[in-house]
């Protein structure tokens, strides 16, 4: 049994580091936007959720957008967000708005059945099934990358990206 154990995590670490998910990766064209300020954002989560504003409606204009929701306690976010600075300082033309999301959950007063699934309709409408959730926007606010349950699709994306731009390896974000 123990050497199943360690016949399955050496698979698992074996396809992390070397799965080919970098093999269809390019770059996004730089714009000629430059922006003012580091280029990163704090929004609350339950802001977004009490205004019915889906991710999306946080990018901005004529700028790559990058929506990164965490939790302050994720250690994966904060491996991830170390390479933000060097990032920001290669891409002018990108902007990362850092959702919160509530370290305590979520509580809310429901009073029947259709309040109830009215609720856990608009949750689901956010696909976020853990964290780091990353989703990219283009300058144009259409959708590069995103993760969505069962995929990391845009973090990965994101990893990437910013090993082509500063060098540094995709493996340690």
């Amino acid at each position: 049994m123990k050497n199943l154990f360690w016949f399955i995590t050496g698979g698992a670490l074996f396809y992390y580091l070397y799965s080919g998910s970098d093999r269809d990766f390019v770059v996004p064209q730089h714009t000629q936007v430059q922006r003012s300020g580091n280029g990163i954002h704090r929004v609350e989560f339950m802001t977004l959720f009490d205004q019915k504003r889906p991710f999306s409606a946080i990018a901005a204009d004529n700028y790559y957008t990058v929506v990164e929701v965490y939790l302050d306690s994720c250690t994966i976010c904060k491996r991830l967000e170390q390479g933000f600075e060097p990032f920001l300082k290669q891409r002018q033309d990108v902007m990362i708005k850092r959702v919160h999301f509530p370290e305590s959950g979520m509580n809310f007063s429901i009073s029947s059945q259709q309040e109830a699934d009215e609720l856990q309709s608009r949750i689901e409408s956010y696909r976020v099934c853990g964290t780091p959730h990353v989703e990219i926007y283009g300058p144009d606010h259409q959708l590069v990358s995103a993760d969505d349950c069962g995929s990391k699709q845009g973090t990965n994306f994101l990893r990437l990206w910013i090993s082509a731009e500063t060098g540094i390896s995709r493996h340690l974000l």
